[in-house]
């Protein structure tokens, strides 16, 4: 796939640059990989393989059964009224002011359970950063590059990291630094703190933050240095599960010191798993599966046909209880099955013997008894 046919970005690419009239010229701006990262943030680094054509040969169907599982599985970004909030919410926070101390930015936490799409909206909100930056970059009103001759670092404004393990403080800046490609020693929060004003660093990510104790020494040290990020006018973002807990009340004064001095700077935005029980509530939830069966390539259902939004759609949130994850987990693989049938339809069948994460899996053979029989109920707690 070209990326840009004649010059034109594509669309769920333009989309992230807002009102900018030249987003082409400020892409080019734009480091190699944080264009990779929109790329897959958009849904545009998979092509739209179509439809598998009757009549074609062993080698074409799997080449296209490969593109199909591809396609399917790219889940993209959806905004709903949830994360249209959340989004608002980020927003009420000034932008960062490299070099300028005087107001200290909290630091936003996204949360909320496992599976209510919470990596999606930071990630979203990541390359919709990248992008808004560029177009600063591009008509100058971030600062320029440090001249640094032949040696001039590449602009980063924007650092996305995801936690892999559990992370101490100097693992953390040793991640943040290999991010921008930028040297470090022992003392990797130092290093990166002179790669924040090397390649003009204002904005950092940081996924699965769950990974790092808050609560004890380890807590203590990784806030002191998202405090000095943030004295250096940089906004930090977090994402991680169930942080409430995280930042419960500690037993020990020293904890306890620790909990409230890293609570009294943090923004929270919750995410939660959706709701079908008020009528809101219910059209919130058909519209959203409308915006996913639009992604969905199976020759057996006409274009338009609402396999999701009408005849699945109570099954799916009995089998998913409106986790977003859950529900990307059984749609894909669903579809995925569907295409490699005779008729290409998702049916129930299919749907059952697609299995979900933990959390939702408990239970739902039950559920779906439940609601086979008339007797279940959207209201009652299932979680």
């Amino acid at each position: 796939m070209t990326l840009m046919h004649q010059g034109v970005l594509p669309t769920s690419v333009r989309r992230l640059f807002g009102e900018d009239p030249n987003p082409e010229q400020s892409w080019g701006l734009m480091a190699e990989q944080d264009r990779s990262f929109v790329l897959g943030v958009a849904g545009a680094d998979v092509p739209d393989p179509g439809l598998l054509q009757v009549g074609a040969g062993p080698d074409e169907r799997r080449r296209c059964r490969a593109a199909l599982e591809d396609w399917h599985h790219s889940w993209p970004y959806l905004r709903t009224r949830q994360t249209a909030g959340a989004e608002m919410q980020y927003r009420t926070v000034r932008s960062p002011q490299p070099r300028r101390t005087a107001d200290l930015i909290p630091i936003t936490l996204i949360t909320g359970p496992p599976g209510t799409g919470k990596t999606k909206l930071l990630r979203r909100i990541a390359a919709e950063t990248m992008c808004q930056a560029a177009w600063d970059a591009r008509i100058g009103i971030s600062a320029p590059l440090l001249d640094g001759g032949l040696f001039t670092a590449p602009r980063r404004d924007v650092v996305v990291v995801d936690l892999p393990k559990k992370q101490a403080e100097q693992q953390l800046f040793a991640l943040l630094c290999q991010q921008v490609g930028a040297p470090y020693d022992k003392d990797a929060r130092a290093a990166f703190g002179r790669a924040v004003e090397r390649h003009r660093i204002r904005w950092v990510f940081v996924d699965e933050i769950q990974f790092i104790n808050f609560d004890g020494q380890t807590g203590k040290y990784v806030h002191d240095g998202f405090k000095s990020l943030q004295n250096m006018g940089v906004r930090v973002v977090l994402a991680g599960h169930d942080m409430r807990q995280q930042l419960a009340a500690q037993r020990s004064g020293a904890r306890e010191a620790a909990r409230v001095q890293s609570e009294a700077r943090w923004m929270l935005i919750e995410l939660e798993p959706y709701r079908r029980s008020t009528k809101a509530e219910i059209t919130e939830w058909r519209k959203l599966l409308e915006r996913i069966e639009q992604r969905i390539r199976l020759s057996g259902h006409e274009p338009g046909e609402a396999v999701l939004s009408d005849k699945f759609e109570e099954y799916i949130w009995v089998a998913t209880l409106g986790y977003m994850s859950h529900v990307s987990t059984l749609v894909s693989g669903a579809v995925n099955v569907a295409a490699a049938t005779a008729d290409q339809r998702i049916t129930r069948k299919i749907l059952d013997i697609v299995a979900v994460e933990k959390r939702a899996q408990d239970g739902r053979a039950q559920r779906l008894q439940l609601w086979d029989a008339g007797r279940f109920s959207f209201r009652q707690s299932w979680r």
